[in-house]
């Protein structure tokens, strides 16, 4: 009598405790028909149905700092229930990239994890940086709405760019001594938008041409080709060459008017024309010991007359540059007395030959007491021998040039 006797006993709360509010716990003792009973209600918690959202991004910008337009970032959403009761049929939803999940059941303390990709967009680079939110909600038991959860990233992207590009190019074949007056040139413009942004109200203006073109627009990366073609002037050939530059303005999203240039200049393809300014027609005397004087001019220009210069060829054939002497201003020529007197009485031709043109004129060569005798190549046999020297040593000529130009230096 007066004993006592203690046991414990242990019990795990479950959702229908928390949905009831409480519960109760009965404890009997009995022994033969005599039976005591005890009983213990515990109070437990509120119904606490509640989510959790956890979004990280997983990429890594490509120059280590910024996202660029179309670079790609990658996102690791995790989602928790931390309540207390069992959520189902939850939806977990992507904002940024559209994707959505479901979870039929998700018991307190569960997670599962997803992943999404974004592409960075032109709106996102004006915006500065890329806002990605992922929220998840569902069903439970309890009289009270679940607690959705919601979680979100911040990346930063690159600055808007300006970049308009033009580039031109002559897409028309450069006749073979170069463009003459009449002769059309075909030019060819590729605008590019090399920028971040869209640019619009594109308008393009060329030097040389009005050009037919209604105002375009570009994305990133987008390119409009324009081609068109000039008729060379009188001007441009005695200028020596045609200059066009072409310019592409827009505007962007910003305010800012990026803007883009390019020129092309056909320098070098104006036509060439080599005539003999001394010389023409002349009549040189057999006996006389005196050479023989010519001067050829280029046009346009001829200051590089000289260097171009080959060798010369009478009636058709080459003759030796030991025959004869070539000199600058544009290039003077003095064919020897030894070389006049191989040829044959009458009329002959003196051809001066450059690497991008030719000069043609005639001379006569006559006796002291009979004058000028036509139409004579019985001494032609003769004389070619002295002409046709070793063809590639043309470029002689050009040495004795320079041989006497540095002698007067020198002087």
């Amino acid at each position: 009598p007066g004993a006592t006797v203690t046991t414990t006993a242990t019990y795990t709360i479950t959702e229908a405790d928390i949905l009831a509010g409480q519960f109760t716990n009965t404890v009997t003792a009995a022994v033969g028909n005599i039976t005591k009973t005890a009983e213990a209600t515990v109070t437990t918690a509120e119904p606490d149905p509640s989510l959790t959202v956890e979004k990280t991004t997983t990429s890594e910008p490509e120059n280590g700092e910024t996202y660029a337009l179309g670079e790609e970032i990658t996102y690791e959403i995790v989602v928790t229930n931390d309540g207390n009761l069992t959520i189902t049929n939850v939806t977990v939803t992507d904002e940024l990239t559209g994707d959505e999940w479901t979870i039929e059941s998700l018991a307190p303390g569960a997670s599962e994890t997803f992943e999404a990709s974004y592409t960075v967009t032109e709106a996102d680079i004006l915006a500065g940086s890329v806002v990605n939110e992922a929220t998840a909600d569902g069903e439970n038991p309890s009289d009270d709405p679940t607690d959705p959860g919601t979680g979100s990233s911040e990346d930063p992207t690159e600055d808007p760019i300006e970049d308009l590009v033009v580039e031109k190019t002559i897409t028309s074949t450069t006749p073979e001594n170069g463009y003459d007056v009449g002769d059309e040139i075909t030019y060819q413009i590729v605008v590019t938008n090399k920028s971040n942004l869209t640019i619009s109200d594109i308008t393009v203006e060329d030097s040389l041409v009005a050009l037919d073109e209604e105002p375009f627009t570009l994305a990133p990366g987008q390119s409009k080709t324009i081609t068109y073609t000039y008729t060379v002037t009188q001007e441009d050939v005695d200028a020596g060459s045609v200059t066009n530059t072409a310019t592409a303005t827009g505007k962007d999203p910003t305010g800012g008017d990026p803007r883009g240039r390019d020129t092309v200049t056909t320098e070098d393809l104006i036509h060439v024309t080599y005539e003999f300014t001394q010389g023409m027609g002349q009549t040189w005397t057999k006996g006389s010991g005196v050479t023989a004087d010519f001067e050829v001019t280029r046009y346009p220009d001829d200051e590089p007359c000289f260097r171009l210069f080959t060798g010369i060829e009478i009636d058709g054939q080459p003759v030796d540059p030991s025959m004869y002497r070539a000199e600058e201003g544009c290039v003077e020529l003095y064919l020897s007395a030894e070389l006049m007197e191989t040829l044959s009485l009458g009329e002959h031709s003196l051809r001066a030959n450059f690497q991008d043109g030719t000069a043609v004129t005639n001379f006569f060569v006559k006796t002291a007491s009979n004058g000028v005798v036509t139409g004579d190549n019985t001494r032609m046999a003769g004389w070619a021998a002295g002409l046709v020297g070793a063809a590639a040593a043309a470029t002689v000529a050009g040495v004795v040039g320079a041989k006497r130009r540095k002698k007067e230096d020198e002087e």
